[in-house]
C-alpha cells in the first residue's frame, strides 16, 4: 500500500512541478469555484477523496490528489489543463476538441439529426449572398450593391415593382418593370447605380469596386412575349461632364444583339467584362431601356437574380437570424442579423472546432470588430441590436448597414416617387445584454485566434464595448456627484432606445429599466475581462452586476425576477421569464455567494430556480401542433414552446450532471415539431424553429410607435435556437466554454 501511495504521489508531483505550483492559485477560492462538477461526478469525488484520506494522511497530498482528479476526470480534463496553462503563463484554449464520432455521438434517446446537418444550416445561411455583387435577387433582402435611382427619358412612363410574386425565377419575388409610352421622347430607362443617393449618381460620387468580376448575369422574361429591350452596364458619365468629378471606370458594355427579344419563359442574359477592364469605380451596375417605337403597346418585363460573379467566401458578414416569409408581419426579420444570435453562432462554431468552423468563427469575430468601428454615427464602442445580413464590401465607403425594408409608394414606382428605406426601432437601438454577449463571444475568439506579440483586435473590441456599458449604463445606489445616475438596487441599465443622431438633433433615449438577464451576462463578461487583463477594476464591476442579480432573487418563490422597471427599484413581478433562471445557473452556479443566496449548498439537490421552472414554465399541455414535445414557455405568463429556452434548460441539466432530462429535452427538439430542413428533402441543412405553435407569446408587451401588443416568437428557422441546441447537445456552457468560471 505504501509503495502504491508513493508512486501515485510522484505522478502528482511531476504533473504540478512541470507547470509551477498549482496550490497557490487555489488559495483565494474554494476548489468548487475552479472545478464546477456535476452531481454524479461530485458523488464519485467524495468516494475517491475518502479513499485518498486513508492513503494520503497529509492535507497537502489530499489537495494535490483532488487536483489530479480534476485533471484526469474526463468531464473536467479541459478545465484542469486550462488552470495549469494559466499558471504557467501559457495561452489557454476555450475550445472543445474537434468533434469525432465519439465526442459528439448522439445519445440513444436523441433522434439522429446529424450535427453536420445543423451546422450546415448555419453555413447555408452564412453563405447565401457570397457568390457575387447583387443587382437584384429578392425583395427586401437588402443585398443590393446597386440601386435603381438613375432614371432617364420619359421617366413617368416607367413603373417598378420590386416585390412581384408573378412566377419568380428563384426565391419568392422578382422585379416587374412596366412601360406605358406617352410618346414624348419616345424612350425611357433606368440604371442601377452605386451609391444609393436621392436623384441618382451621374458622376457626383465614386462607384463600387468589382475587382474579380468577369461577367454580369441575370434572368429576364416578358409578360406576353415579343417585348424588346436594351441591356447595358457601366458607362455613366463616360465622356466626363466638366461639372462632375467622377467617371464610371467600367467602359459601357452593351448586350448583343442590341435589342433582346423576350418570351414568356425565363431566359438568361450575360454581359462579359473584357479582360483588363478597370473595375475600381463602377457607377452603373445595370441598365435597361425601352423604345416606344419597338413597344407600341407598351411592355411588361420581369428581372430576377441579376448579379456579378465576384464571389468571395471570406467576405465579412453576419448571419440572418430567421428564415422569414414574405408575410407583412415578417418584413422586419427578412434581412436582420441580430447581434445576440450571431454571438451565439460564433460560440457554436468555436465549440465545434474543425477548420471550416474555425474559419467561419473568425469571419463572425472580424465582422463584429468592423461593425463596432464603422457605425454610421458612433465611434464610441457600442453595437446595435441588429445589422443588415449582407456581406460587407471593405473597398466601399459604406458604413455599417442596418436592417430594414423598402416601402414602395402605393401605385407609383416612378423616379418621382422613390421607395423609402424603413428601419425597425428596436433593431437600430442598443441593449446592454446584447452588447455583453458580443463581448463574451469576442473574448472566446481572442483566446482562439490571437497570437502572442500580435495586436489583439478582439480583446480591444471587447474592452471598448465593456467600457461603453460602464460609462453609459452603470447605476449607483448612492453617488456624491449629480452626474452619476443613481437608482435603488444599482446594477446596469438596459441601454439606449431609438434612432441615432440625425438632422433633427434627436437621438436615442436612455433606458432606465434594469434587466436581471443583462446583469447576468455582464457578470461573466467582466469576470473574463478581469482574467485576461489582470485589472481588478473588472472584478469590482462584476461584483456590481452580481449584486443586482442577487437582489432580484425571490426566496419565498424560489426564482429570479425579471428586473427593475425604474430607478426607484420597482420590481417587475408581473412576468417571470425562463432565461434568468437558466442563465443564472450557467453563469453563476459555481459562485459561493450565488449558491448561498439561492440556498443551494447540496450538489445532489436540484436548485430552486430549476424546480420552479419545472413547476411553472414547463408546457404540460402543448398546443396540438406541438403534441409529443417536451418544452418550456418563455415565461410563466407566456404560451407555446420556446425552443431557444428549452435548449437552455437542457444545457442547465448538463451542467448539473443530469443527463437523462437533458437528453429527453434534446430528443424533443430534434424531432419533427422543431427540426426542419431548409428545403424539405434537399439535404441542404437542418435548423431548429424558434417556437411552436406560430407566435408563441412571451408574456411581455411591446410598444412600437403607435402600436402595442404581445411580444411573440414566430415559428421560423432560427439561428439562435439552433446555436443553443448545438451547444447543449455538445455539453458546452456558452458563458464559460471550457474556462474555469471564477468568482470576484
Amino acid at each position: 500500500m505504501q509503495g502504491n501511495q508513493t508512486n501515485f504521489v510522484s505522478i502528482i508531483d511531476e504533473k504540478i512541478s512541470n507547470r509551477k505550483s498549482c496550490l497557490n492559485s487555489l488559495r483565494p477560492l474554494p476548489l468548487l469555484a475552479y472545478c464546477p462538477i456535476s452531481r454524479t461526478e461530485n458523488k464519485k469525488m467524495k468516494k475517491l477523496s475518502a479513499a485518498f484520506r486513508l492513503l494520503l494522511p497529509s492535507p497537502t497530498r489530499l489537495l494535490q490528489a483532488l487536483i489530479i482528479l480534476c485533471l484526469f476526470s474526463p468531464p473536467l480534463a479541459g478545465l484542469g489543463g486550462s488552470l495549469l496553462a494559466q499558471e504557467a503563463g501559457q495561452q489557454e484554449t476555450i475550445l472543445s476538441p474537434a468533434p469525432t464520432s465519439e465526442t459528439v455521438a448522439t445519445p440513444s434517446t436523441v433522434p439522429p439529426v446529424q450535427l453536420d446537418a445543423l451546422y450546415g444550416y448555419l453555413a447555408r445561411e452564412m453563405d447565401r449572398l457570397t457568390d457575387g455583387t447583387v443587382v437584384y435577387d429578392e425583395y427586401d433582402s437588402g443585398a443590393a450593391g446597386f440601386y435603381p435611382v438613375n432614371w432617364s427619358g420619359d421617366v413617368k412612363d416607367l413603373t417598378l415593382a420590386p416585390d412581384s410574386w408573378d412566377s419568380p425565377f428563384a426565391g419568392k419575388t422578382c422585379l416587374r418593370i412596366t412601360y406605358q409610352p406617352a410618346k414624348k421622347r419616345g424612350w425611357a430607362g433606368v440604371t442601377w447605380v452605386y451609391p444609393n443617393v436621392s436623384g441618382g449618381n451621374w458622376g457626383e460620387r465614386h462607384g463600387r469596386v468589382l475587382v474579380g468580376a468577369t461577367e454580369l448575369t441575370g434572368w429576364i422574361r416578358g409578360k406576353v412575349g415579343g417585348e424588346l429591350v436594351r441591356i447595358e452596364a457601366g458607362g455613366v458619365n463616360e465622356e466626363g461632364d466638366a461639372g462632375l468629378p467622377h467617371r464610371d471606370t467600367l467602359t459601357l458594355l452593351k448586350y448583343e444583339p442590341k435589342l433582346l427579344k423576350l418570351t414568356t419563359s425565363w431566359q438568361p442574359f450575360k454581359l462579359v467584362i473584357p479582360p483588363g477592364s478597370n473595375l475600381t469605380g463602377v457607377i452603373g451596375g445595370f441598365s435597361i431601356y425601352f423604345d416606344a417605337g419597338k413597344n407600341r403597346q407598351g411592355a411588361t418585363v420581369y428581372l430576377d437574380d441579376v448579379r456579378y460573379n465576384n464571389a468571395d467566401p471570406n467576405m465579412l458578414r453576419l448571419v440572418r437570424s430567421y428564415r422569414a416569409t414574405m408575410a407583412d408581419e415578417d418584413k422586419s426579420l427578412r434581412n436582420a442579423a441580430f447581434l445576440y444570435d450571431n454571438a451565439l453562432a460564433l460560440l457554436a462554431y468555436l465549440a465545434k472546432g474543425d477548420p471550416d468552423s474555425a474559419r467561419r468563427g473568425k469571419i463572425l469575430a472580424d465582422t463584429l470588430v468592423w461593425l463596432q468601428n464603422h457605425d454610421r454615427y458612433y465611434r464610441d464602442g457600442r453595437w446595435r441590436n441588429a445589422y443588415l445580413a449582407v456581406p460587407i464590401d471593405l473597398l466601399a465607403a459604406d458604413p455599417a448597414r442596418l436592417p430594414g425594408w423598402w416601402q414602395v409608394p402605393a401605385g407609383d414606382g416612378s423616379g418621382s416617387a422613390v421607395a423609402a428605406w424603413v428601419e425597425d426601432r428596436y433593431q437600430v437601438s442598443t441593449d446592454t445584454g446584447n452588447m455583453a454577449w458580443a463581448v463574451i463571444s469576442l473574448l472566446a475568439a481572442h483566446r482562439k485566434y490571437s497570437l502572442p506579440g500580435r495586436e489583439h483586435h478582439y480583446l480591444h473590441a471587447a474592452l471598448q464595448g465593456a467600457e461603453w456599458i460602464e460609462r453609459n449604463c452603470r447605476i449607483e445606489e448612492m453617488a456624491a456627484s449629480p452626474d452619476v445616475l443613481t437608482g435603488k438596487g444599482g446594477g446596469y441599465s438596459g441601454g439606449f432606445d431609438g434612432w441615432g443622431n440625425d438632422a433633427s438633433g434627436s437621438g436615442p433615449q436612455r433606458l432606465l429599466w434594469r434587466s436581471t438577464e443583462h446583469n447576468i451576462d455582464l457578470f461573466v463578461a467582466f469576470m473574463q475581462l478581469a482574467d485576461l487583463t489582470n485589472d481588478p477594476v473588472w472584478l469590482e464591476r462584476a461584483r456590481h452586476a452580481r449584486s443586482f442579480v442577487l437582489k432580484m432573487y425571490d426566496p419565498e418563490q424560489g426564482h429570479f425576477l425579471a428586473g427593475a422597471i425604474d430607478l426607484e427599484g420597482t420590481v417587475n413581478r408581473e412576468v417571470v421569464p425562463l432565461d434568468v433562471q437558466t442563465w443564472s445557473l450557467l453563469a453563476m452556479g459555481h459562485d459561493p455567494e450565488f449558491r448561498r443566496v439561492i440556498g443551494w449548498q447540496d450538489d445532489a439537490a436540484l436548485p430552486a430556480p430549476i424546480r420552479w421552472l419545472e413547476d411553472n414554465v414547463r408546457e404540460v399541455q402543448p398546443h396540438p401542433a406541438c403534441a409529443g414535445s417536451r418544452g418550456y414557455r418563455f415565461s410563466r405568463e407566456g404560451s407555446g414552446i420556446w425552443a431557444e429556452g428549452t435548449a437552455q434548460v437542457a444545457a442547465v441539466y448538463n451542467f448539473l450532471g443530469s443527463r437523462e432530462p437533458a437528453e429527453q429535452i434534446l430528443s424533443s427538439l430534434a424531432g419533427p415539431v422543431f427540426a426542419a430542413e431548409i428545403q424539405p428533402g434537399s439535404g441542404r441543412g437542418t435548423g431548429i424553429q424558434a417556437s411552436c405553435p406560430d407566435k408563441a407569446e412571451t408574456g411581455f408587451m411591446k410598444e412600437i410607435g403607435e402600436w402595442s401588443g404581445q411580444w411573440t416568437y414566430p415559428r421560423r428557422l432560427h439561428i439562435g435556437a439552433t446555436a443553443w441546441y448545438l451547444l447543449a447537445r455538445q455539453g458546452v456552457n456558452p458563458f464559460w466554454m471550457q474556462l474555469f468560471p471564477k468568482s470576484p
